[in-house]
């Protein structure tokens, strides 16, 4: 992907997707910074779960779990640096 001529993007892992739920807010409970670029669902991470399955987190819940590959999802983009 290139988005303002940087290349290195990459899907955020477990944790990092993890740290922008925000269980003090009703739905979405994402953090303030991005609730308004942010589908109140769910997304994939990069990290594995077992099997076919890989972590993704609902934001709508607040919530992380294993999710089937093939299942419809979003993607939000990380990179690293600034």
């Amino acid at each position: 992907m290139n988005l303002k001529s940087l290349t290195d993007w990459r899907l955020p892992t477990k944790v990092e997707l993890a740290s922008l739920i925000d269980t003090s807010v009703s739905a979405p409970k994402i953090v303030s910074e991005l609730v308004s670029t942010t589908e109140s669902l769910y997304y994939w991470s990069s990290t594995s779960h077992s099997g076919n399955r890989n972590w993704g987190v609902n934001f709508n819940a607040g919530s992380v779990g294993g999710y089937a590959e093939g299942t419809d999802m979003h993607v939000r983009c990380a990179r690293d640096g600034s």
